[in-house]
């Protein structure tokens, strides 16, 4: 095995048109599949709402951070915005451009799966596996039609990554792994791979390719430091995405040791393991994990260092045990294990390749029969194992036009020049083309100790913001109350009236609550 993937691996595209199409067709199934989980009509959530307001302000111009609070790298709004730019020319809703845009590039990630696999399997069959099993994740199905979500951009252009390290494409590997990193920053585990390869890789000149992993990298960096500065953003980007999230580690470690952190962490993640909606099979989930943990026991098994430390198989081990330990450390929904669902399809694409040989090697040297026994034992394989999860999942309890319907009776009560403050989600501003008077925008864990330990003053600048120009509503859902949020609530029931509330979210924290400036 640690042959094919070691040598044979460069032979993978001597047909680039077969390539393209297999391609192709792993895409196109990708969207069909995709789409089924209610592409025009799944409801915009929580979180993907504030990256779709990140990116509606990006695309009028106005600077990140400086006018939102966001803990994340920016890729995600700017690509959205991109999406929002190119929907208009077309006169398509922003919501539907953004959900289109990123609708797609999870189409093109699946494509990328079989173009990673057959690079590292040397095998078709293996590549279009792995392609189909990482498309039957319903994780990954119902995140492709939301919208803005920074997961699906980490995920894709790992795969990406991925696959150029393999074929020791060392500038774009290093495009890859900057977007993933300015997309969410613990992606930066590919930065450390896309550098330390090219030093291990016995088949090329080390540091010609080191330089050139380098300049890939710099690059989309450098592109972003430039906007940022040419928007007078860069400080506050830096103090959300860095200083906010250090500052809310540092608090977190002072609450919680390290220990206690991870044993709590593995307990969440099992209780989320077991529940719908991450791996809903977790016989391909655990055939897949069992794939990629027979390759570490047979580099042990056979003693072959060399195989193991290879460009295509070292980063694979690196990725998984590096997003496993982050996930362990910081781990809050399923979401988050997003990025390690190629490597569970990757295995699946290895027990593909070890079945084919096995067959190779009892069949007759006939190739028509082999290839006839080869199809008939995938297809069964997939059929077996995955097949229940491509039944047509149900629709949510709330749609995305019903959102829409309740957010106009709420738009009715403003005058066109009333602002909204909104907490906790940006349903209200995203629909109605509002803009906050304040960056605040959620009131996580992560605001308290992060981004208002980088606003001077904290809650109280906050306030008197608000102070100086009092909007007519505030909002509040998925609202997390903590000691330091109380300042804020005094405040805004002495100034505001709850009047009532709107159920615009499937699930837990469904309802916004509307509080009404008093006259």
């Amino acid at each position: 095995m640690f042959s094919t993937l070691t040598y044979k691996a460069a032979r993978a595209t001597r047909t680039p048109w077969t390539e393209s199409v297999l391609f192709a067709l792993c895409a196109l199934v990708a969207l069909l599949v995709f789409a089924q989980y209610d592409l025009l009509h799944a409801p915009l959530l929580h979180d993907m709402s504030l990256q779709m307001y990140s990116a509606q302000l990006i695309a009028r111009g106005l600077p990140p951070y400086v006018m939102v609070g966001l803990v994340k790298t920016p890729l995600t709004g700017i690509a959205g915005a991109g999406m929002i730019l190119v929907g208009n020319l077309f006169g398509v809703w922003d919501v539907l451009a953004v959900r289109f845009g990123f609708w797609v590039l999870m189409g093109l990630g699946a494509g990328g799966m079989y173009l990673w696999a057959r690079a590292l399997f040397a095998s078709r069959w293996a590549g279009v596996l792995s392609a189909l099993t990482l498309i039957s994740f319903s994780l990954i199905g119902s995140n492709a039609v939301l919208g803005p979500q920074p997961k699906t951009l980490v995920m894709v252009t790992a795969i990406y990554t991925l696959y150029f390290v393999a074929r020791a494409n060392w500038f774009w590997a290093g495009v890859m792994a900057a977007l993933a990193f300015l997309t969410w920053q613990p992606a930066a585990i590919l930065l450390g791979i896309v550098w330390l390869m090219p030093l291990l890789d016995a088949d090329g000149k080390r540091l010609p390719a080191l330089a050139r992993a380098i300049g890939g990298v710099t690059l989309p960096i450098l592109l972003l430091v430039v906007y940022l500065l040419a928007q007078q953003a860069l400080s506050a980007a830096l103090q959300d995405t860095f200083g906010a999230n250090l500052a809310y580690l540092r608090n977190s470690d002072a609450q919680l040791p390290l220990t206690a952190r991870l044993l709590d962490n593995m307990a969440r993640l099992g209780l989320r393991l077991r529940a719908p909606g991450c791996f809903d099979n977790n016989i391909v989930a655990g055939a897949g994990l069992g794939g990629v943990v027979a390759i570490a026991a047979l580099a042990v098994l056979k003693a072959e260092p060399r195989a193991f430390l290879s460009r295509r198989v070292l980063p694979v081990f690196l990725y998984t045990l590096l997003f496993v330990g982050f996930t362990l450390v910081d781990f809050q929904v399923c979401n988050d294990l997003m990025p390690l669902a190629p490597v569970l399809a990757l295995g699946i694409g290895i027990w593909t390749m070890l079945l084919l040989k096995w067959l190779a090697s009892r069949l007759p040297a006939n190739a028509t029969a082999r290839v006839g026994a080869a199809y008939l034992s995938v297809v069964l394989y997939f059929l077996a194992t995955s097949g229940p999860v491509w039944a047509v999942p149900p629709s949510q309890s709330i749609r995305l036009d019903d959102q829409l319907t309740e957010v106009q009776k709420i738009g009715a009560r403003l005058a066109p020049d009333d602002q909204v403050q909104q907490l906790g989600d940006a349903l209200v501003l995203v629909f109605l083309k509002k803009q906050n008077p304040t960056k605040l925008i959620f009131f996580g864990p992560k605001t308290g100790t992060g981004i208002l330990q980088q606003i001077p003053g904290g809650i109280g600048t906050v306030i008197r913001q608000l102070e100086d120009a009092p909007p007519r509503l505030i909002t509040f859902s998925h609202f997390q109350e903590s000691e330091w949020s109380q300042e804020f609530l005094r405040w805004v029931e002495t100034h505001y009236t709850r009047t009532n509330s709107y159920e615009l979210f499937p699930g837990k924290n469904s309802l916004l609550w509307i509080y009404v400036r008093k006259e």
